[in-house]
């Protein structure tokens, strides 16, 4: 696969056309493209059939699609091409999100083949148009609870596996649960606190399985880690389309429309990878005779006096197996 960021990062640097619908390009699959615009952000075009027929265009915060549009492309060898394309355009400054569009789009246009018409590819763009809406959301966690699950999935034998146990369902009530063990992720900003924050039921184990708190501290650090590292981290170990698919929809939901964030905030890897603990939910003390009158219960839980267990003693579950530090 061509590394398109590299390449993208080349033709900013080489654009020199500010007029209009003219682009310097690289090839990507066939007879289709990649290139930057005028204002520096990234392209591809997908060569189609024009068939009288055009899609409505697509105006997301961050994306832009657009069909049937001629344009004139500028090979590497200074050669001009008129053509017809489905212009994708990201409008974002943040380098992740580049790199998230660039994967996504390169891996789909690579697959594609032959010329199609509008239409028949609108379905499959579509989707993921699907993906970038999420930056119309507010954030639904904080940036630290998301490092240390990507953390967690980073340090995984096999980050497939890990990725598709990774909020499996819009109901689970854990960070990762395979049906048979569960891990709740809990970080917090400092070194000598193991304080966090549960609901009543994230403690409570499955008859069937097993439940395990894993708690680090996440300490910022300019010299760290960032959200976009982890993820490329967690890309370059060769995770499936799914896998991909699943962890760049995931993390723009978390992270909404403080996409910024996803380069901002740098976070100590070192300290969480010698700091991270694990704790049995059997060993965690519980509120009992509730009530059941009452609902919605939290509160906050003190680690410091509870053991953490080693994982080499709970091997049997595929989950904990697969974590490798």
């Amino acid at each position: 696969m061509k590394k398109l960021f590299e390449e993208y990062k080349r033709l900013v640097k080489k654009c020199s056309y500010s007029e209009k619908n003219y682009y310097d390009v690289a090839e990507v699959a066939e007879d289709h493209k990649f290139g930057v615009s005028a204002e520096g952000y990234p392209l591809f075009f997908i060569a189609i059939k024009e068939d009288g027929n055009t899609p409505p265009p697509v105006n997301l915060k961050h994306l832009k699609v657009r069909y049937n549009q001629q344009c004139t492309v500028i090979h590497e060898n200074g050669m001009e091409e008129v053509g017809i394309y489905c212009m994708i355009q990201l409008t974002s400054t943040s380098e992740s999100l580049c790199r998230i569009f660039l994967n996504i789009f390169q891996r789909y246009i690579e697959g594609l083949g032959d010329k199609s018409n509008a239409y028949e590819i609108k379905e499959q763009i579509d989707l993921y148009v699907a993906l970038f809406m999420g930056l119309y959301t507010p954030a639904q966690s904080t940036v630290q609870g998301l490092w240390a699950e990507l953390f967690l999935i980073a340090c995984s034998e096999d980050p497939n596996y890990m990725i598709n146990v990774w909020h499996a369902n819009n109901y689970s009530k854990f960070d990762f649960d395979d049906g048979v063990c569960r891990i709740e992720v809990k970080s917090t900003g400092e070194v000598d606190s193991r304080k966090h924050k549960f609901s009543h039921q994230q403690l409570i184990a499955p008859v069937d399985g097993g439940l395990f708190v894993a708690s680090m501290p996440v300490i910022q650090n300019d010299a760290g880690v960032s959200i976009g590292e982890l993820i490329e981290k967690i890309r370059r170990r060769n995770i499936d389309f799914d896998s991909e698919y699943k962890l760049y929809k995931l993390v723009i939901e978390v992270l909404g429309s403080d996409e910024e964030n996803f380069d901002y905030y740098f976070f100590d890897e070192r300290v969480a990878l010698e700091m991270i603990r694990f704790y049995d939910s059997k060993d965690i003390p519980k509120l009992k005779d509730i009530p059941s009158v009452y609902s919605g219960i939290t509160f906050y839980c003190d680690f410091a006096s509870i053991a953490p267990v080693s994982l080499e003693d709970y091997c049997h579950y595929n989950l904990i197996s697969n974590i490798k530090f």
